[in-house]
């Protein structure tokens, strides 16, 4: 099977000197960090992600305050009320506080039983992001996982053993364009 390349690349490769370095990029990683708890919250019971901190409540008072998230009548409900306000999704009824705000540091889903939040920008700065709460269970203090990607410029080339890898536009800590094309695929016509 030959291999292939869209137009971008080729219109790359075309107009730079390729010089490849030897060497594999990494490709940036978010950090992450799971939360589970074993028994339902109860009212004023906290978690923190970040500087925002989520406040457990039996029910919102007239509109409630921001980051108030209700408790849900199952484990499974708290989590996914818990995921809206961090994500900022608004639900009918409502079941966060009036004027909160997505987190600006992370995202959440909630599923099996925890609640996993994913920074919304890749690398290893990420892995400060401090977590904390009244009920339950984090994994660890703060994110981890966050990786920093190989920077580079459009355009710039690295190989290794099996592979070339192409970055076809401006690669950052957290932000990664590398292509791989793998050695084997290639085939001499």
């Amino acid at each position: 099977m030959a291999v292939q390349f869209d137009r971008t690349v080729l219109n790359i490769i075309q107009n730079i000197d390729f010089e490849p370095v030897y060497g594999t990029p990494v490709e940036a990683r978010s950090a992450t960090a799971s939360f589970g708890w074993a028994t339902s919250p109860v009212d004023g019971e906290k978690i923190s992600i970040g500087e925002i901190e989520y406040t457990i409540v039996a029910a919102l008072v007239d509109d409630g305050s921001p980051y108030e998230v209700v408790v849900g009548a199952t484990d499974a409900e708290t989590g996914s009320n818990l995921e809206n306000a961090i994500n900022g999704k608004a639900q009918t009824p409502a079941v966060f506080g009036k004027d909160t705000l997505p987190n600006p540091a992370v995202t959440a889903k909630y599923a099996d039983g925890a609640l996993v939040v994913t920074a919304k920008v890749a690398g290893e700065e990420a892995n400060s992001i401090k977590v904390s709460g009244d009920f339950g269970t984090w994994a660890k203090a703060t994110l981890t996982g966050g990786i920093d990607g190989t920077v580079g410029v459009a355009g710039e080339g690295r190989y290794d053993d099996m592979h070339v890898y192409l970055n076809v536009a401006k690669s950052t800590k957290s932000i990664s364009n590398w292509k791989k094309l793998t050695l084997t695929d290639i085939v001499e016509t």
